[in-house]
């Protein structure tokens, strides 16, 4: 569960974007470069910022307890189909205070472990560190990411903080993306037509541990709503806790 699920903060169609695409790009700004608040959250607002350590909406809760090594099945639930592609990232906090997790989750902790498709029966694109939605044929999905196998987080002495990251494409297409997934060729890529995408993020505390026992994987997977997770909507004027 993520940390405004937990806490049943900012169900709203554009939340925890990092304050839409004005306050992502300003300083007039050329993507990927950009300001955005570890957890979604604008990165303007004062510190602590409401869903990073220590914010109103912050718990310390962890979210989930998976095997070291193990497949991770995701869940999630767009209202709102803005295209794109999801990424999944986890940081590692040594320690387990507010003051450890302020000081260690940064953009460079989380790209320690960037997850990667599993290999399972069915999957899109094993090893792809990006799940591609395309066109749209499901508005709810179930993903199978490999956990690393040599990352682990007691929850005592450290814990992992996970990351959902969502490059939408309703306004222009992501560098490299593979042309079966291009809806809309006449948008021009991000970077090169000066066009910010806007990006949501999402952020859970979790535990990865040797001893839990491995999850039963179906053959085949399959799509089910788990959790909602409110979908973006574009501004013309996105990183989960």
């Amino acid at each position: 569960m993520s940390r405004n699920y937990i806490a049943n903060s900012d169900y709203c169609p554009h939340c925890l974007n990092a304050g839409g695409v004005r306050a992502v790009r300003i300083g007039d700004q050329k993507w990927p470069v950009g300001h955005h608040g570890l957890c979604g959250d604008n990165y303007s607002l004062a510190m602590p910022r409401p869903h990073e350590a220590g914010g109103k909406h912050y718990t310390g809760q962890i979210g989930g307890t998976f095997r070291t090594g193990s497949i991770m099945p995701i869940y999630v639930t767009m209202s709102t189909f803005h295209m794109g592609n999801f990424m999944f990232r986890i940081c590692k906090i040594r320690g387990n205070t507010i003051a450890n997790e302020t000081a260690q989750l940064t953009e460079e902790c989380f790209n320690e472990n960037i997850l990667t498709q599993a290999n399972v029966p069915g999957q899109q694109n094993v090893s792809d560190p990006w799940y591609h939605t395309g066109y749209m044929e499901a508005s709810s999905y179930t993903l199978y990411f490999q956990l690393p196998a040599s990352l682990e987080c007691d929850g005592v002495t450290s814990k992992c903080v996970f990351q959902w990251y969502w490059l939408t494409a309703n306004s222009c297409i992501p560098p490299g993306e593979p042309a079966e997934y291009v809806l809309d060729p006449l948008l021009g890529t991000c970077s090169v037509v000066n066009t910010y995408p806007e990006e949501v993020g999402r952020r859970e505390p979790a535990t990865l541990k040797q001893e839990e026992s491995p999850l039963n994987l179906p053959k085949v997977p399959t799509t089910t709503v788990q959790e909602e997770v409110p979908a973006d909507t574009h501004e013309e004027v996105a990183s989960t806790t």
